[in-house]
C-alpha cells in the first residue's frame, strides 16, 4: 500500500486519541495550591472558529508569520522556499538524498531565504526499524539559548490497521494564569485530515486534504466533540498544513497556525518545531520517503 493511500485512511472522522498517559494538567495542579480560579476558567473561549483568516483573532506568532505557503522552483535544485507569496520567500528549505545512518541532515531549514543564512532546523531520515523515528534537531540560538546543547525532538510515526500519525513531545510555557510555573512537556499529533481546516486554507476547495496539528493535553472543547478548531475527540487543533489546490506547479502546500498556536503562548521553540515537523512530514508524503519501511510495518 502506497504512503499517499495510508494517509488518507486516518481522514477527519477517524480520528483517535493518542494511547500517551499525560502528566497532571494545569488545572488537575491548581488543586493544590491556590493560584486562582482553575486553568479550565482562565482559558479563552474555545467555542467559536480559529481559522488563520478569522478577524477576530489578532495573531501574535513570535517567529514566523501566521500563515506560509511552500515554494517548489524547478531551477534551484534541492531547495524550496517558505514564504507569504511568491515574492516574498522568507526561509530556504534544502534537501538531501540521506537515509538511516547517514549523519547528513535530511531537510534543513534555514533563517532566511539563503542557503548561507543560520541554521534554523534539521530533520533526520526515517529510521527504518519498528520504531519508525525521525529526529528534528535545533542548534543552539535557533528558538533555544546561545551556547547550550543541541535540542533534539523525536518525531515518531504511529500506525495500526485504522491510523497513521505522526507525534511529538515538546516543554511549553504554562497558560498565562499561570505565569511564573516552569514549562510543561506536551504531546503534539498530526493527523491526516479532509475537514474544514484544510478546506479554509485553501480556499473551500471540496477535494482540499492535508494534516492537523492537534494538541493532546491542552484545552479541550468543554462538548468534548468536534467542533471549529477542535477534533472529533475534542482535542483542540493548534496548526494545519494543506496541499495546494493551486494551479500554479510551484505553491505546493501551505501552513497555518490555528487556535492557541496562533496567540504565541507556546513560545517560538514549539513554532519551529511545529513548522519543521510539518515539512517534514509533507516532504515524506511528497516524495514517497520510508515507503519501504511503512509497507513492512502493520499495515501491509
Amino acid at each position: 500500500m502506497g504512503l499517499k493511500s495510508l494517509f488518507r485512511r486516518h481522514d477527519n472522522d477517524n480520528d483517535e486519541a493518542s494511547s500517551s498517559n499525560p502528566p497532571p494538567s494545569y488545572s488537575d495542579a491548581d488543586k493544590s495550591h491556590d493560584h486562582g480560579p482553575p486553568a479550565a476558567q482562565d482559558a479563552p473561549s474555545y467555542e467559536r472558529p480559529t481559522y488563520p483568516g478569522d478577524s477576530t483573532i489578532v495573531p501574535a506568532t513570535l517567529k514566523f508569520p501566521p500563515r506560509l505557503n511552500v515554494y517548489l522552483s524547478w531551477n534551484s535544485g534541492r531547495t524550496f522556499h517558505l514564504g507569504t507569496s511568491g515574492e516574498e520567500k522568507l526561509f530556504a528549505v534544502s534537501t538531501s538524498w540521506a537515509v538511516m545512518g547517514m549523519k547528513k541532515p535530511l531537510l534543513t531549514i534555514y533563517d532566511g531565504p539563503e542557503k548561507t543564512d543560520p541554521v534554523l532546523a534539521e530533520t533526520s531520515p526515517l529510521n527504518y526499524t519498528m520504531s519508525q523515528r525521525s529526529t528534528i534537531t535545533l542548534p543552539p540560538g535557533a528558538a533555544t539559548n546561545p551556547g547550550t546543547a543541541p535540542l533534539v525532538i523525536n518525531l515518531k510515526y504511529e500506525y495500526s490497521l485504522k491510523t497513521i500519525v505522526f507525534s511529538f513531545t515538546l516543554a511549553v510555557p504554562p497558560p498565562p494564569s499561570r505565569k511564573g510555573d516552569p514549562p510543561q512537556e506536551e504531546a503534539f499529533e498530526w493527523r491526516s485530515t479532509f475537514g474544514d481546516e484544510v478546506k479554509h486554507l485553501t480556499g473551500g476547495s471540496v477535494f482540499s486534504s492535508g494534516w492537523k496539528l492537534v494538541r493532546l493535553w491542552g484545552p479541550e472543547n468543554r462538548s468534548g466533540a468536534a467542533g471549529p478548531g477542535f477534533a472529533s475527540d475534542g482535542k483542540e487543533i493548534v496548526a494545519v498544513m494543506a496541499r495546494s489546490m493551486s494551479a500554479s506547479m510551484t505553491k505546493s502546500a501551505l501552513f497555518a497556525f490555528m487556535g492557541t498556536g496562533l496567540t504565541g503562548q507556546m513560545g517560538a521553540q514549539w513554532e519551529l518545531v511545529a513548522l519543521a515537523s510539518a515539512i517534514q512530514m509533507w516532504w515524506a508524503w511528497t516524495t514517497g520517503t520510508g515507503l519501504h519501511a511503512l509497507r513492512g510495518g502493520a499495515i501491509a
